[in-house]
């Protein structure tokens, strides 16, 4: 096999469904299954910050598109003249420090692994509407590997995140590292890999994707549209804790 592979989501099952034979009609099959993710952004609050998620909307840094609290936070307290480098709570860092403060950025794929099914496609180059496309597998998800992941950081800090719900139409996954050219691997079922988190102080794993060969599978979109409310939290990481992930406060925007 090849760099072509294709992974489809489908509510199947798929034993019930016709191979299909191009990559246009895989495009069409993945659209009607996987309608919902939710983008994940996280920061590593500054060393010196003593504030609040309150204090950060009361000077205008909360915003709904998840941009850096506090660039924008430095940007609003600065004339217009002024070009900072850095943040002042930084000062004794060097410059460029404020862009480490992105811990994740992540979009999310919503969808039950209990009922769906995975088709797998070998699709082959050009990728034309009318390039051909071959059926290698057909599962439920159920029957994938079960792996748990850590979304969170590990570090300890404060840290504030962004999550927006998100309506989505994607084109079939494929395997975002891919090999170099010329290099081939076969499929093998055995390589599939359902991936569990526990997402900030939830009590039950979500599923935040899927991985073949311990390689990300990505669903590139095709279009999207964002909810109509983000949220923002502050939450605490403390690995000496016996709740090493503790948060601190919610705000809805």
């Amino acid at each position: 096999m090849s760099n072509s592979l294709r992974f489809i989501l489908n509510p199947g099952p798929t034993k019930c469904v016709e191979p299909l034979d191009r990559w246009s009609d895989l495009v069409l099959r993945q659209e009607a299954s996987l309608r919902s993710a939710f983008s994940l952004t996280i920061y590593r609050c500054p060393d010196r910050w003593a504030g609040s998620l309150q204090d950060l909307l009361d000077g205008d840094a909360l915003n709904d598109s998840g941009q850096d609290p506090f660039d924008l936070l430095i940007e609003s307290q600065q004339p217009a003249s002024d070009q900072p480098d850095k943040d002042p709570s930084e000062s004794d860092q060097p410059a460029g420090t404020r862009h480490r403060r992105l811990v994740c950025k992540a979009l999310i794929p919503v969808f039950d692994p209990a009922n769906q099914w995975l088709e797998v496609y070998e699709l082959e180059a050009p990728h034309s509407p009318d390039s051909p496309a071959r059926r290698l597998d057909s599962l439920p998800l159920q029957e994938a590997t079960n792996e748990t992941c850590w979304f969170y950081p590990t570090e300890d800090g404060r840290y504030l995140s962004w999550e927006s719900q998100q309506a989505i139409s994607c084109h079939p996954g494929h395997v975002y590292e891919q090999l170099p050219d010329g290099q081939n691997h076969g499929y093998d079922r055995a390589g599939l890999r359902i991936l569990w988190s526990l997402m900030a102080d939830q009590s039950s794993l979500t599923c935040v994707g899927l991985t073949y060969q311990r390689k990300r599978i990505d669903f590139p979109l095709l279009a999207s549209s964002p909810g109509t409310t983000t949220t923002w939290t502050s939450f605490l990481v403390d690995s000496m804790s016996d709740s090493p992930l503790q948060k601190q406060a919610s705000l809805v925007i």
